[in-house]
């Protein structure tokens, strides 16, 4: 799974510490020219199973699979 981020996002910074406190693994990713090939707008964004999630999916998703 792959946290698309980008510097000074505090929404990113957010998720982070979410997934953090819950153990959910992840890599995190700040490429802008690979967000833009896969057509990410938003960060932040998380890839898993080639499903991007973003805003409330995203949150609902770790929420889910907090530990």
């Amino acid at each position: 799974m792959i946290l698309y981020t980008q510097n000074g996002c505090p929404q990113c910074k957010m998720v982070h510490m979410m997934m953090d406190k819950y153990n959910i693994k992840y890599e995190e990713c700040q490429d802008l020219d690979k967000m833009r090939e896969l057509g990410i707008v938003h960060t932040p964004t998380l890839s898993v199973d080639n499903k991007l999630l973003v805003g409330k999916e995203l949150m609902n998703w770790i929420n889910e699979h907090r530990g």
